[in-house]
């Protein structure tokens, strides 16, 4: 709560045992997070952080919640990329600056974006069907 990550802020292949939270911290170069599971009762709460520069997300899974709620995400792109949403993931309220894209990433629940904004024209999507 309240971080600052002046470093890229990488937590690829790390086993989390009772979810993740990161509630209004800033990531000045990089958020990373590749090659992990988060299962069910691991909840991801990344919520009212004002700066997330180049969030990386790959070959990840959300078995519970994913939660971005009112998060701005800045710097060259945001990337979801093989990425499985099997709960819910919520993105309501926060503000892409960058292009965002979900290149093979699945839904399978409720994908939520009330009252997002999209400031850049970007949005890539490859939809994939297992």
């Amino acid at each position: 709560i309240d971080c600052t990550f002046l470093d890229e802020a990488d937590f690829s292949h790390i086993k989390f045992l009772e979810g993740l939270t990161f509630d209004n911290c800033i990531f000045e170069n990089g958020l990373v997070i590749k090659n992990s599971n988060f299962d069910e009762y691991e909840k991801v709460r990344i919520q009212n952080c004002p700066k997330i520069v180049n969030a990386n997300f790959k070959n990840t899974t959300f078995s519970d919640l994913a939660d971005f709620y009112n998060s701005v995400f800045i710097g060259e792109k945001t990337t979801f990329e093989k990425t499985t949403f099997l709960d819910i993931v919520v993105f309501s309220e926060g503000t892409f600056k960058v292009d965002i894209d979900f290149k093979y990433t699945t839904f399978n629940k409720l994908a939520q974006f009330k009252n997002t904004k999209f400031e850049k024209k970007n949005l890539f999507c490859i939809l994939y069907k297992s």
